[in-house]
């Protein structure tokens, strides 16, 4: 909670009236982000791994490029069984999508034995440069694989397909 933004919010009427009215969506990600804090992975995983973002839904560039793919927790669970077995999946958190999903999006994917989820905290070149592998949908994390010499795959067709490095899975 930002003190000066909730101070700004409470300066007009019409945002006081709209909080109170949507304060079970506020309750709602209070408790989702309560629950995430106590499960999701803090530190980057040991061991060699293949390394999925998922995207801030909705997102105009994942219901148009990749229309296929909108559903990340399909994904996850396909990149679960499909993987090498010495491979784990380790999946991070949109930080702008933080506390929307909760338990009823990641305990199903906690579940899988060799996925990882990690918060949005975690350090995004860390994660990058120690993954063995990077599967994107449309997310820019797919360039960043690639300028730092990763192998990544992409679902849908991102602006950045064209690049040497980039592999167009479909499973």
């Amino acid at each position: 909670f930002n003190i000066r933004k909730l101070y700004s919010s409470l300066r007009s009427i019409r945002r006081v009236r709209s909080g109170i009215k949507n304060y079970r969506w506020h309750l709602r990600e209070m408790q989702n982000r309560l629950w995430l804090r106590n499960n999701l992975a803090r530190e980057i995983p040991k061991g060699p791994y293949l390394l999925f973002y998922l995207s801030h839904l909705p997102e105009a560039t994942t219901f148009t490029q990749a229309p296929r793919w909108a559903y990340p927790e399909a994904i996850v669970e396909q990149l679960a069984i499909n993987a090498p077995t010495n491979l784990r999946i380790v999946v991070k958190e949109h930080p702008n999508t933080y506390g929307r999903r909760g338990r009823s999006f990641f305990k199903p994917l906690l579940d899988l034995p060799n996925v990882v989820v990690c918060d949005p905290r975690v350090d995004n070149f860390a994660l990058v440069s120690n993954s063995a592998a990077i599967i994107t949908v449309t997310g820019t994390v797919g360039l960043e694989g690639i300028v730092l010499g990763k192998r990544v795959g992409v679902l849908g067709r991102p602006y950045y397909a064209i690049y040497k490095g980039i592999s167009e899975l479909n499973f």
